[in-house]
């Protein structure tokens, strides 16, 4: 899923760099995808699945979402697990600490909309209804953590970018590591140079303040969308 987003980042602001790092991914990597659920990170066509699906109980709630997402297999439409969340109630009712259940809840509606999925004809009311309550959440929840910069980037990518106060976007600029990268902690106190006092994604802890790949892929991807669209980026700045 990370590499899918650096490949998108790569599509919005084409870089050698980055395109090479993905294309040594996938060369070493790659071959184990074509037969998996996940094939379509990989090949960008909706994989054929077979039944009985091990996966449904296998992973969690929101992985199962992204591969009926991006493969409209109704079969898979048909598990229990699969109609409760393509219910904008699925995080209050069955998640409610979850900080992250309504962004995936958006990625796996993103992805019926890139497949084409026409299960949900209302698919964009319900995208507008979870971008509502993630834009709620980023008002309340002001810990520059991994979440945060997943909530900015999935109203963007949803098509709600003038709902991204640019307050957010500054607040995580000014956390972006030395390195570039970011980190699920947001430091208040340093205790030395690689350790300190502050917020993670599930409280205070004494943590490490060096970048991860989680946060780091999705803040590369929110900056490609601002850099290599610029009509996005003036929608956030106003």
């Amino acid at each position: 899923m990370l590499w899918w987003m650096l490949e998108r980042s790569n599509q919005l602001l084409p870089s050698p760099e980055l395109n090479a790092v993905v294309q040594e991914y996938r060369r070493l990597h790659g071959a184990r995808y074509i037969s998996s659920p996940w094939s379509y990170l990989i090949t960008g066509q909706k994989p054929i699945l077979t039944e009985p699906f091990a996966f449904v109980d296998q992973l969690p709630d929101y992985n199962v979402q992204f591969i009926y997402g991006f493969s409209c297999d109704r079969k898979l439409a048909e598990q229990p697990i699969v109609q409760r969340q393509n219910n904008t109630s699925f995080c209050w009712r069955y998640h409610p600490i979850s900080p992250a259940c309504i962004t995936h809840q958006m990625m796996g509606f993103r992805f019926m909309e890139r497949a084409r999925c026409n299960a949900m004809p209302d698919l964009r009311d319900k995208l507008d209804t979870l971008s509502g309550t993630a834009r709620w959440q980023s008002r309340l929840d002001f810990r520059v953590v991994d979440v945060y910069l997943q909530r900015v980037v999935m109203q963007i990518d949803s098509g709600f970018a003038d709902r991204v106060n640019p307050r957010w976007l500054k607040r995580i600029l000014r956390e972006q590591g030395d390195d570039g990268g970011w980190d699920d902690f947001q430091s208040l106190l340093p205790l030395g140079s690689e350790k300190a006092i502050g917020f993670s994604g599930r409280g205070f802890k004494i943590g490490d303040t060096s970048s991860n790949f989680h946060a780091t892929a999705q803040g590369i991807w929110l900056m490609s969308y601002l850099l290599g669209k610029p009509s996005t980026f003036q929608s956030v700045m106003q």
